[in-house]
């Protein structure tokens, strides 16, 4: 299976949050890994998102940035270009999901050729904006 990792599951990886174990299960499978290079400053700013809340003490963060650098080099990691820009444009407009959330799934139905594709994600919204009819597997399965 192909999974595309939303910044949602993938600051689980590295913070200890509710669906961390999910995740932490999921990535040791060792799938294929794919992600849109917003990931990156997305779950770096998700993990100072949490420092600043209290979430994390200064030093977790920094061991959580570490570990974030050092996980990136195992997602294959997808440049947005025009192309998967405006199919998140389309799916923005006529799925009713927000402007990043757009891109991920963008990039899920992009892979659609593969044989098998999961959106690993704990946004509620953003999984809303996949259909049945898209052929995605929706993880973790149990959220909802």
């Amino acid at each position: 299976m192909i999974v595309v990792l939303d910044a949602s599951a993938a600051v689980k990886l590295v913070l200890d949050e509710t669906g961390s174990d999910q995740v932490r299960r999921l990535w040791d499978e060792q799938l294929t890994i794919v992600a849109p290079s917003i990931v990156v400053p997305e779950v770096a700013a998700a993990i100072q998102a949490a420092r600043r809340d209290g979430r994390v003490a200064d030093a977790g963060a920094q061991i959580a940035h570490r570990s974030w650098v050092s996980l990136i080099e195992d997602i294959d990691v997808l440049a947005v270009d025009l192309a998967l820009a405006d199919r998140a444009r389309e799916l923005a407009a006529t799925r009713m999901v927000r402007g990043m959330d757009a891109v991920y799934l963008a990039v899920a139905l992009a892979l659609e050729d593969a044989s098998s594709v999961g959106l690993l994600s704990f946004d509620v919204r953003q999984r809303s904006g996949l259909i049945p009819e898209d052929g995605i597997h929706l993880l973790p399965a149990d959220l909802g």
